[in-house]
């Protein structure tokens, strides 16, 4: 039972990366880091258990933060390049 949790919990939270990639691409990125900024200011905190990052169904916020800073900075680089 605890394997399947972690398998569905660890797929939850790849789909809510991309969930985040899609907005960053239908140019919604921006809004969604404030956004999520905002949810992290509110939150009481994301410091939890080993075992419990391996059942949470969302991935912490500022590692979603973190990927979607990056996907914005690639895209700035790509407009200069051009």
């Amino acid at each position: 039972m605890f394997l399947s949790n972690v398998i569905l919990s660890a797929n939850s939270r790849n789909n809510e990366y991309q969930a985040d990639e899609f907005a960053h691409q239908i140019g919604y990125g921006e809004e969604l880091i404030e956004s999520l900024y905002l949810l992290q200011k509110m939150s009481l905190g994301e410091e939890m258990a080993l075992v419990e990052q391996m059942t949470a169904s969302h991935p912490l916020i500022a590692k979603r933060i973190g990927r979607l800073e990056t996907l914005q900075e690639q895209e700035t680089d790509e407009d200069e390049e051009e």
